[in-house]
């Protein structure tokens, strides 16, 4: 049971930015497979036996982010000078945040930034060979001047 667990959970974080506020469905019939062979078995599972565990993925690095704009947006001479002239080009969405076409703005403010770079270089599984395929899959998500 473990062994699944912790493939259902590497599975998740490695799909999480393509699951953050979608509901999810998942299915598991509570059997480990711990043979090797065990995807090429030709045993069905029997429904009574299939369980339905629903969750929904939240980010706290977005709700970190909508933050951060909040509190630096308090103080209007911070926000003129962090944002250079590119206020004008920002819009507010519905989820409150301020947006440059669809890049989520990261302020200044606070360790952000660092938070959003450790993620990425730290995690094995987003570690690329080239920095610049690394920084590609980050500047998809996120924006701040200088990125």
């Amino acid at each position: 049971h473990d062994l699944e667990l912790g493939a259902v959970v590497f599975a998740l974080k490695m799909w999480r930015h393509y699951l953050y506020e979608t509901k999810s469905v998942i299915y598991t019939d509570r059997k480990a497979n711990v043979v090797a062979d065990a995807l090429s078995r030709k045993e069905r599972a029997k429904t009574r036996r299939v369980r339905a565990m629903s969750m929904k993925i939240h980010s706290i690095i977005k709700a970190k982010i909508l933050e951060a704009q909040s509190e630096a947006s308090k103080n209007t001479s911070t926000q003129t000078k962090m944002l250079k002239g590119l206020d004008k080009q920002l819009e507010r969405k519905e989820d409150g945040g301020l947006y440059l076409a669809e890049w989520i703005w990261v302020p200044v403010y606070g360790n952000l930034r660092t938070l959003i770079m450790n993620e990425a270089h730290a995690i094995w599984y987003l570690v690329h060979p080239g920095a610049d395929k690394m920084y590609y899959d980050l500047r998809s998500l996120y924006w701040c001047p200088g990125m």
